[in-house]
């Protein structure tokens, strides 16, 4: 009998601001676009559907089965901003 493993998993993530505050408007809703991008292709992840709305960011994924959905999302919300190298804050808290 031959076992079959997944070559890809899929994921729905869902960021919200705190208080749902409106804060992913212009320069900061366009950069917090591109890094998101950018972190998934550095590590293999593919976006099969996003937005980044004012409050909140929505994001369909397909990763591989080496790592976990959780190691995507830790990616994601620990990756600081290169181009800042003075800040500390992370682009999505």
């Amino acid at each position: 009998m031959h076992k079959s493993s997944p070559t890809r998993f899929t994921a729905h993530l869902v960021w919200v601001t705190k208080y749902r505050y409106p804060v992913l408007k212009g320069d900061i809703k366009k950069r917090c676009r591109e890094l998101i991008i950018q972190v998934c292709d550095a590590e293999d992840v593919q976006i099969l559907k996003g937005v980044v709305s004012k409050d909140h960011v929505h994001m369909h994924i397909e990763y591989p089965p080496k790592i976990t959905e959780e190691m995507v999302q830790e990616y994601l919300e620990h990756h600081r901003d290169p181009s800042n190298k003075d800040s500390g804050s992370m682009v999505l808290e």
